[in-house]
């Protein structure tokens, strides 16, 4: 995570319980999202799960797309 910090990642979303942590960081550039990169550690499993998109999404159309999941998953 450190290394994505130095190129400019930032952290968008981070949850941790006892047999995950999910961290999700972003690149911005004028107002969209250029990458968007989430890692996923599932202890239960011994999984690790990493995925790097190259996207042009705007923060606020995220933020809508992440809030819309949290709502369903409830």
């Amino acid at each position: 995570m450190r290394d994505l910090s130095r190129e400019g990642f930032e952290p968008l979303v981070q949850v941790r319980s006892k047999d995950q942590q999910i961290d999700v960081v972003i690149r911005e550039k004028k107002d969209f999202v250029r990458n968007l990169v989430v890692f996923i550690n599932d202890n239960e499993d011994d999984e690790v799960i990493f995925i790097s998109l190259k996207t042009k999404i705007h923060l606020d159309d995220l933020q809508a797309i992440i809030n819309d999941a949290i709502e369903d998953s409830e």
